[in-house]
């Protein structure tokens, strides 16, 4: 099974059933082979060979993160074949090419949901851009207090909208959605400023023909006084 926006080549021989994965996510459920061929999903990172199991195998950056949901896989990084483990249902591991790191969420995409701990906000929303049908835009303005933002919790993905809202209570953020395509993120302060000045601006315009220059208002606001 593949994740949203993943591929994968196939290997098929008389000795060894290959997967190997070109882009984001897979998730295997093994059934023992008359031949007796081992199957292996292999990443540019790492391999993960099946010990009669169901797990799954993802590229993230420069690592690749395996989670064993039944029974147990053997992985070994690529780079340095010494650097290899055995995990258990239930157990995780995330490893670069040449050395294991530290445990990360398991494949929640797997039961309609997505596991983060101490995420970048920058990831967070990649992965929620996935199954957003539309734009979500991140305030350029905000661009250095956001990158600095982590998140640790659950994501149900039955609901991205609340999703979006849930992230938006757990962090300084502003959440708004003024159509069902676009989603504005942004920092809370800046938000109040925004709504502010705005405010204002309505008030003012209908008296003074007045207007706050592009400089003090958000991009997406800016764009729509230009059409």
């Amino acid at each position: 099974m593949l994740n949203t926006d993943s591929a994968v080549n196939l290997h098929f021989d008389t000795r060894q059933r290959t997967v190997e994965l070109v882009q984001r996510e897979a998730y295997a459920q093994v059934a023992k082979d008359p031949a007796g061929r081992l199957f292996v999903i292999r990443s540019l990172q790492a391999s993960a060979q099946a010990l009669g199991t169901r797990y799954s195998l993802r590229e993230v950056g420069e690592e690749t993160r395996v989670h064993v949901e039944e029974s147990r896989v053997r992985i070994t990084a690529q780079g340095d074949p010494a650097v290899s483990v055995d995990l258990n249902a239930g157990q995780q591991v995330s490893l670069t090419q040449y050395a294991l790191l530290d445990d990360v969420a398991e494949a929640g995409w797997l039961h309609n949901q997505l596991v983060f701990e101490n995420a970048p906000l920058n990831e967070v929303l990649e992965e929620l851009r996935r199954y957003h049908r539309g734009v979500i835009y991140l305030d350029s303005r905000d661009r250095r207090m956001l990158d600095k933002l982590r998140f640790t919790g659950v994501l149900l993905l039955d609901d991205i909208g609340r999703a979006h809202s849930l992230l938006s209570h757990s962090l300084p953020l502003s959440y708004r959605q003024p159509i069902d395509a676009v989603v504005l993120i942004g920092s809370k302060s800046n938000a109040i400023k925004i709504k502010f000045l705005l405010n204002i601006e309505n008030n003012y315009q209908n008296y003074f023909r007045f207007s706050f220059p592009d400089f003090l208002l958000p991009d997406f606001i800016v764009s729509r006084n230009q059409k």
